[in-house]
């Protein structure tokens, strides 16, 4: 009874405490992976690092050695203390086949190169969203606030207006009239394609759909490669077997596409074929997957090989995006001026005609 009552006490104490940011995490698999390769025991590390971290840190480590003390396994420990399924998936595997040191690090090598990505991705479409917002701003001033007093100013001194003028005016009275319709639609829409994309069948209707479209496939294509590679690489790199490490992915995999691919690819391998050769014909990688993983069986260098070209082709796709979004700058800078400059023209012109006629 005691012991149930610790438990329930720090499942509360869990429940008010925020989990640990992806670079505490990082740190602390790095930190835990160095102590282990000193040769201290896991339960010793994290007595250490409880010791010396953060007062987050400090209850997050505490609370792992405490699971691990009741009897969890390392799988339950990690997970309850929020890291990810990858992560724990390398951790616990790990530990099964005796590299728990490797993999601790290599799951927080590849924390920090999410991190680094992440961050590259997010200052890359900072910009353009601030213009998004303030574009918005601006419409939403016109119309609601400038917008009103044209329209009183020319049906006070019926003013014959011109065309560009006359579109203005009926833009600003349907928006004043459906405003809320068409935010609803909007909202329900969204919904509805919220729903509909955690539903499997509608999921793989979408990939599939999405695999036959020019644009869209190549983007699905490097998501998928990268997923695979860097995943499989790093559990291989953990010293994993192939087969495990194929199972365990496909598991903790949330597409069901990935899923039927990588059941596929299992039953090729278990038919006594090469993870290049199983491959060989699946359209959900890049062309480039087949012999990059061929040759690197080949060469003995396959875990190495897939994390070095997962990362590789992440970097590549994030600097090509980054590039084409840099592109929205300059559009959003000409469409707000010409957007401006035609709203200037057209309530200004029939004002100068009134002035004259006056």
């Amino acid at each position: 009874p005691s012991c149930g009552h610790r438990q329930d006490n720090r499942r509360g104490e869990v429940e008010h405490v925020r989990s640990l940011s992806q670079r505490e995490k990082a740190k602390c698999l790095k930190r835990l992976s160095d102590l282990l390769h000193r040769g201290y025991a896991l339960m010793q590390a994290l007595d250490i690092l409880s010791r010396s971290g953060t007062t987050k840190e400090r209850f997050w480590l505490k609370n792992i050695s405490a699971s691990l003390a009741e009897g969890k396994t390392i799988e339950q420990a990690f997970s309850q203390a929020g890291f990810s399924t990858f992560v724990v998936l390398m951790i616990a595997q790990a530990e099964v086949h005796g590299k728990l040191a490797d993999a601790l690090g290599k799951a927080s090598e590849w924390k920090l190169k999410r991190i680094q990505l992440k961050q590259e991705l997010r200052k890359a479409l900072a910009y353009p969203f601030a213009l998004l917002i303030v574009a918005g701003v601006v419409f939403y001033l016109i119309m609601y606030f400038i917008m009103p007093q044209f329209q009183y100013l020319f049906r006070t001194f019926d003013v014959t207006l011109p065309r560009s003028t006359a579109f203005i005016l009926s833009l600003y009275r349907w928006l004043a009239e459906n405003g809320l319709l068409v935010l609803a639609v909007l909202f329900l829409s969204l919904l509805a394609a919220f729903w509909g994309c955690r539903k499997w069948a509608v999921r793989m209707r979408v990939l599939r759909a999405g695999l036959k479209t020019p644009g869209i496939k190549n983007i699905l294509q490097v998501f998928y490669s990268v997923l695979f590679s860097v995943q499989l690489g790093y559990l291989l790199q953990a010293r994993v077997p192939l087969h495990e490490s194929l199972q365990k992915v496909t598991v903790y995999s949330k597409s069901p596409l990935l899923k039927q691919t990588l059941a596929h690819i299992e039953e090729n391998i278990l038919k006594g074929m090469t993870l290049g050769e199983a491959i060989e014909d699946v359209h959900l990688f890049t062309a480039e997957m087949h012999p990059v993983v061929y040759y690197a069986e080949r060469n003995g260098q396959l875990a190495e090989q897939l994390v070095e070209y997962g990362l590789l082709l992440e970097r590549e796709s994030i600097d090509r995006w980054i590039g084409q979004i840099k592109w929205i700058e300059p559009i959003l800078l000409v469409g707000m001026g010409g957007l401006i400059a035609y709203l200037f023209l057209a309530l200004l012109t029939p004002v100068m005609r009134l002035i004259e006629a006056l």
